[in-house]
């Protein structure tokens, strides 16, 4: 009889963005953060913490104690959807990831850029 020995090695993760940066503020798009595993075993994500400008900005799955909490218990954690992306999103986004093998290290930061469009009124003098 073979035995084979599976060995747990915690992820390194990547951030991406679909669609890429940079987008205009007036498209209001929504854009979604990935965080691929890049190598580990196994390379299914149980937990992913997001970061937004090196502060944690949420950590999935979210299955708190409030009964609306349990809405987020069977999301896949390796997605987060931002919403009508303006001003307001433009930073730096990172995330780490946990597989059996535990929490893995932060994520290189991927920068969210965008662009405002302004109105721009002349006015002349004239003499």
């Amino acid at each position: 009889m073979k035995l084979i020995s599976i060995v747990a090695v915690k992820p390194i993760v990547q951030l991406t963005m679909d669609p890429p940066t940079p987008v205009t503020e007036l498209d209001k798009l929504n854009i979604t953060l990935m965080c691929k595993v890049e190598s580990g075993n196994p390379d299914i994500l149980l937990a992913v913490r997001w970061y937004y400008d090196g502060e944690l900005l949420k950590e999935l799955p979210d299955c708190g104690g409030n009964a609306t909490d349990y809405l987020f218990c069977d999301i896949d954690p390796s997605k987060l959807l931002l919403e009508d992306v303006g001003r307001g999103f433009h930073g730096n986004y990172s995330c780490e990831g946990m597989n059996e093998a535990g929490w893995g290290p932060l994520s290189a930061d991927e920068e969210l850029i965008v662009y405002c469009k302004f109105a721009v009124s002349l006015v002349f003098q004239f003499e």
